[in-house]
């Protein structure tokens, strides 16, 4: 944490009472554990890899084994999968169809649906390993439902439902989340930014979105797609986005007027142009963005620019616990 920090003053706006997390570099992150996440993945492609053998494939696959055969199909799949998203921003593929179009690329046109959907189930990697946590993931979650906040999660997730929230209980998290404010894409439809992924959460607490945060790692779909409902935004940079960010502070010849905001530094009030929330909108995924917008347009350098404002910007979970001291009280940051 910086040493300069400012004074902290009362703000104006109605107190917050939910608190909406991003999962993926938010709350965890699977390089943490790179054993555990190798091997999650290698058990989901030996599944999809048997069935695909046993199924179709063993002629296509030639010698090689379960795993390799799963590996291959889901490159694949993860090809239809960004294909999708770049050219249907704000909607949720459907995951059998995309099995499908996977089938198909191996000349394969007749799969039913109850195939596709094994398949498609085969194919999910289980997130349940507590070691993916950052260390201050769950104490910083039971702080602040201690001090009187709802806890959500907002995500954009190819698979939802009750195997997610049992891989969310199995790693200790989903005793903090009310799960009446878990909105998963795959089980709305729609991908952040899309404004009803945010809007089921505050709908369900019977909470207006100025009362409702929003913490994540991406500018695009946690901070801009928030920011358009007026929500209380947090963004938490990446370790490699930190790098940027302090590159640029140490090439800052005036504070007040370039220094972007350092940890737990309140940003001036925001102005998000139209312009910046279509080009937004029409990049497709945080993920896959085209390499042509992740130069000077792209969404660190315009943050760097002051193009995008989140209101508070933290180095670690912990962080919130300086600015949501009471769920009855105003913030102060």
């Amino acid at each position: 944490m910086p040493t300069n920090q400012q004074p902290v003053y009362p703000s104006s706006r109605p107190p917050i009472r939910c608190l909406l997390f991003d999962l993926g570099y938010t709350l965890w992150d699977r390089r943490r554990d790179r054993h555990a996440g190798t091997r999650a993945e290698a058990e989901a492609n030996c599944r999809t890899g048997a069935f695909l053998r046993q199924q179709y494939l063993s002629e296509q696959t030639g010698s090689g084994d379960d795993e390799q055969a799963g590996a291959v199909f889901r490159a694949r799949f993860d090809d239809a999968e960004h294909e999708f998203l770049r050219r249907h921003s704000g909607l949720e593929p459907d995951g059998p169809q995309l099995v499908r179009e996977t089938l198909r690329h191996w000349g394969i046109k007749d799969a039913d649906h109850d195939i596709a959907e094994t398949i498609f189930h085969a194919l999910r990697i289980h997130i349940a390993a507590p070691s993916f946590l950052f260390e201050d993931t769950i104490p910083t979650l039971a702080t602040l439902q201690a001090r009187g906040y709802h806890l959500g999660v907002v995500t954009n997730r190819l698979w939802g439902g009750s195997d997610f929230l049992a891989d969310l209980r199995q790693i200790g998290l989903l005793r903090y989340f009310d799960t009446r404010a878990i909105a998963i894409s795959a089980d709305v439809g729609v991908r952040k930014p899309h404004p009803d992924l945010y809007l089921q959460t505050c709908r369900a607490l019977g909470l207006a979105p100025t009362e409702t945060a929003m913490v994540g790692d991406s500018l695009r779909t946690d901070i801009l797609g928030a920011q358009c409902l007026d929500m209380f935004t947090v963004w938490k940079p990446r370790p490699k986005q930190w790098e940027h960010i302090r590159a640029h502070e140490a090439l800052s010849h005036s504070v007040a007027v370039s220094q972007p905001p350092t940890p737990m530094h309140p940003v001036p009030p925001r102005a998000v142009s139209d312009t910046a929330a279509g080009h937004d909108q029409a990049d497709g995924d945080t993920d896959y963005v085209p390499a042509s917008k992740q130069g000077r347009d792209g969404y660190l350098e315009r943050y760097l620019r002051g193009e995008i404002r989140p209101d508070l910007v933290i180095e670690h979970v912990a962080d919130l616990l300086a600015v949501f001291v009471d769920a009855q009280a105003p913030l102060h940051y």
